[in-house]
């Protein structure tokens, strides 16, 4: 919040406040509309500069103000002042104690300075780092904040190996199995690192909550069919060409689908979770989905391998 404000009383004309600024001859920065105040100095609304240089000059200030304008409470967290700048489109807004007394106005470029804040908060926090804090930090707590998830990332990469070490046989008795499955996991942890991605963007704009969940998981499911069945296609038409059999192009382009179709459902409902638990989605979400796209894909194709090849 700032301070420098232009208020004006409502039983004024608007030639009176014309002749008020030529006698200033300068307005505060980002200045869009000016405040309207009583005697007390208490909120009234704002009239904006263009209906101040428009509308009549004997028209009263108190005849054309917007008593909706909106004022912003003191306690108001900085994450919530950049959500009404967004969603209300303001240069400007009042800052107003619960008495109505005026204290005066916040402007977008406060805003944007939280709005970039927040933005490198999520990038750092997708890759397990702080923010300035870690830049700065010595050799020590810098690595032990990072081993955290690296740690975690390594016992679930531990996860999907077990996985793997149980369809062993399958892939002795199907070479061609193991050269297909880092493609089956890398797409689906591509696919679920897109929907985590938008849903953790729209969990921090307030667009996402539980209340249109249902609506964004088959949204996303529909994505990854569509998705999906065009990438098997492809997969299984590589395949044919590389290996020379077309059950294994099924089993693969099976696999692809199946694990698109997982990564759908985990990039929708592990954020909105984790959110739940009070655990940052953009830190930890990239850990849980790779465990699941990985887990997911392997034994969706060795499985359908043992069943049908073996």
């Amino acid at each position: 919040m700032n301070t420098d404000t232009v208020s004006v009383r409502a039983d004024v004309s608007l030639e009176v406040v014309q002749r008020y600024l030529r006698m200033r001859g300068e307005l505060p920065t980002r200045t869009d509309r000016l405040i309207v105040v009583d005697r007390n100095d208490r909120f009234l609304g704002t009239v904006t500069l263009a209906t101040l240089l428009t509308d009549e000059p004997e028209r009263s200030v108190g005849s054309c103000l917007d008593p909706e304008s909106p004022r912003i409470p003191p306690e108001m967290t900085a994450r919530e002042v950049s959500q009404l700048f967004r969603d209300r489109d303001l240069v400007t807004a009042a800052v107003v104690e619960a008495s109505g007394r005026l204290l005066g106005r916040i402007t977008i470029d406060d805003v944007v300075d939280v709005i970039t804040e927040e933005a490198a908060h999520e990038v750092m926090a997708g890759a397990g780092l702080r923010d300035e804090e870690d830049v700065f930090a010595s050799v020590v707590p810098a690595s032990r904040r990072r081993l955290l998830w690296l740690g975690i990332n390594l016992v679930t990469a531990f996860v999907a190996g077990w996985v793997v070490q149980r369809f062993e046989g399958t892939i002795e008795k199907v070479a061609a199995l193991a050269a297909l499955m880092p493609i089956v996991a890398s797409m689906g942890g591509i696919a679920g690192t897109q929907t985590v991605t938008l849903i953790i963007r729209g969990i921090a704009l307030g667009q996402v909550d539980y209340h249109n969940t249902r609506w964004l998981l088959w949204r996303e499911i529909g994505v990854s069919l569509l998705t999906g069945l065009a990438l098997a296609l492809v997969v299984g038409v590589v395949t044919v060409f590389w290996l020379g059999t077309w059950k294994i192009a099924v089993i693969i382009a099976a696999a692809m689908v199946i694990n698109l179709l997982a990564a759908a459902i985990v990039g929708v409902l592990v954020p909105l979770t984790l959110r739940r638990m009070r655990v940052d989605p953009a830190l930890s979400a990239g850990v849980v989905l790779t465990t699941f796209t990985d887990v997911i894909g392997f034994a969706a194709l060795l499985g359908l391998g043992a069943m049908f090849l073996v």
